[in-house]
């Protein structure tokens, strides 16, 4: 449970006849710092289900997947500022669970994952300032009646996940500290989504510190012209996560991000501007461990 926390200064009597004013409480602020140095080596196993909904035509089409992804992050340069570079390489890629249209888009997919590698630049405020990564096939699959049926992570979900991994608060916080940042995040032939994330220090849960967060985003519509998307228009139904800080250890241990959002597209669809309303549910949740 959180909980305001302040210090409380132990006044001395006054002497008679003079008179003295309470000073004002200080604000029992502390920080949230990575402790990492040249050499050190972490793992991540991210697990990403996925629910969507496509109604067209009368038709209505479901699909649904869960995969896990186990990634090691090593830290290549630490520079003198506090700056570093780091390689992310995926280990293993595994499918959990899917249905059985969207199994075979999958699976090969997931084969050529592992050895795929991320070099990710950071600051010294532990914020992602370049993230360099090879073509990624976000997209895989396209049912008969054109509709893409299934996905793996984008480009800018890799980034996003790397940012909650090496997630660190760029200010002291007390119990219920808020801030935010800017966003964005592209979304292929759907458009993109902008806005802010709005931090919030929750307290301590056992010995961890859990920093909630909400994502206040804006669908933006993709580019006129698109060969499959004629237009589009989403909003986010629900957007935000939690992250767990070990204070002792410096270091994230584990975080979880629901996004769901609804909208209807324009396809085209044999030559014909076809309406899709499209629901989608994901969830990632993740973990850090090994040595620092």
């Amino acid at each position: 449970m959180a909980c305001s926390s302040w210090l409380i200064g132990i006044l001395a009597l006054p002497c008679l006849g003079q008179t003295t004013s309470s000073p004002p409480l200080i604000p029992n602020t502390f920080s949230l710092k990575w402790q990492l140095k040249q050499g050190d080596k972490l793992h991540q196993e991210l697990v990403t289900q996925q629910k969507s909904i496509f109604r067209v035509q009368g038709l209505l089409l479901q699909s649904s997947l869960q995969y896990r992804v186990l990634s090691s992050f090593f830290v290549e340069k630490m520079n003198d500022d506090g700056s570093m570079e780091v390689k992310q390489k995926v280990e293993e890629a595994n499918l959990l669970q899917a249905d059985p249209l969207t199994q075979p888009l999958v699976l090969p997919q997931l084969k050529t994952m592992p050895g795929t590698v991320f070099t990710i630049h950071f600051n010294k405020n532990m914020e992602v300032t370049e993230f360099l990564a090879p073509p990624i096939q976000g997209a895989i699959g396209r049912n008969d009646l054109g509709l893409q049926m299934a996905s793996l992570m984008d480009r800018d979900g890799w980034k996003e996940m790397a940012e909650v991994s090496f997630f660190q608060p760029n200010r002291p916080l007390k119990a219920g500290s808020q801030w935010e940042r800017i966003i964005s995040h592209s979304w292929g032939d759907f458009g993109k989504w902008t806005g802010k994330v709005h931090y919030r220090y929750e307290g301590k849960q056992k010995s961890l510190h859990k920093i909630g967060y909400v994502l206040k985003v804006a669908h933006e519509a993709p580019k006129a012209g698109g060969q499959l998307i004629g237009k589009a228009a989403f909003q986010a139904q629900a957007a935000l996560g939690n992250i767990y800080f070990d204070g002792d250890q410096g270091k994230v241990l584990a975080a979880e991000e629901r996004f769901h959002v609804k909208g209807v597209l324009e396809i085209n669809l044999l030559g014909q501007k076809t309406p899709v309303e499209m629901e989608e549910q994901q969830t990632f949740t993740l973990r850090l461990f090994g040595q620092k």
